[in-house]
């Protein structure tokens, strides 16, 4: 049976509702990544404005079976979702430590799709 926490390390719903106001302030992690199939090297760039929950995401669509990428769907099928990584190819670093509002974080999508279109252009065969 699992034991209910005590009232003195149970948060009120204000606090709870601050740290959620103080998180929705902090960067994300910003970059372009490569979901990668280890077993053959077929790869998929990407870039995300939060790439720690893109990977979540990825493959979460692709055990649902419904990938808008079909190859990567296929393969991820085929070979299954051990066979496959997500790499940081690039973190595209933040100018300031907080951000007023959660929009802010738009000015970076620019600069990130620079860095995808750079990145396409270095691992084009």
């Amino acid at each position: 049976m699992m034991e209910q926490p005590s009232k003195s390390t149970k948060k009120s719903k204000d606090e709870l509702k601050m740290i959620a106001r103080e998180y929705a302030k902090t960067h994300r992690r910003m970059g372009v990544y490569q979901i990668v199939n280890k077993e053959n090297g077929y790869f998929v760039l990407g870039s995300s404005m939060d790439v720690d929950q893109v990977w979540n995401k990825e493959k979460f669509t692709l055990d649902l079976g419904s990938h808008m990428n079909k190859e990567l769907q296929k393969q991820w099928n085929e070979y299954g979702g051990e066979a496959f990584e997500l790499k940081v190819l690039e973190e595209l670093k933040p100018e300031e430590e907080y951000i007023v509002e959660p929009a802010d974080r738009l000015k970076y999508k620019p600069r990130l799709k620079e860095l995808l279109e750079a990145w396409e252009q270095k691992l084009k065969p």
